[in-house]
């Protein structure tokens, strides 16, 4: 029983010690800063993040005012879906990763609108992106994904 405990103990005190501190999020996992913004007159700033996960596939997770409020890794199969997120203010951030064939992401916004967004790269990055925001619009989806010669891409 002693043993387990120090044991339990002894691993605890190496995962704080391994956890990255407050001022070291991005480095220590391994995420870069893709996009951010930050205005004074916007309640909220965000930051969007990317990361490769242990499966190696490429991950954009998006934090407001530091917390992770949605993220979503690789493309799946079949119909591509882009992953978005309600700021308190109202504000919509739409993003994701794509496929590196992808040179343009096509939008479907619920006010019938259809935003083409450029796919970006950023260093330490390891895959491609798209971020998009808007004014209190939803996405409604499909997303559509295109490459060079705006031909659709399979994702």
């Amino acid at each position: 029983m002693v043993a387990f405990i120090v044991i339990t103990l002894g691993g605890c005190v190496v995962g704080l010690a391994l956890r990255p501190g407050p001022d070291e999020p991005e480095e220590a996992s391994g995420a870069v800063t893709l996009a951010s913004e930050e205005s004074a007159s916007a309640a909220e700033g965000w930051t969007l993040r990317g990361r490769t996960d242990e499966a190696g596939d490429p991950c954009t997770e998006l934090f407001v005012d530091g917390d992770l409020r949605s993220g979503q890794c690789g493309f799946g199969t079949g119909r591509y879906r882009a992953t978005s997120a309600v700021l308190d203010d109202g504000r919509v951030v739409i993003f994701g990763p794509v496929p590196e064939e992808a040179e343009r992401v096509r939008l479907r916004l619920a006010d019938g609108s259809r935003p083409s967004v450029a796919a970006r790269t950023a260093d330490g990055f390891a895959g491609r992106f798209f971020v998009y925001e808007t004014d209190g619009v939803a996405d409604r989806g499909p997303t559509v994904l295109l490459d060079e010669s705006g031909a659709e891409v399979e994702s």
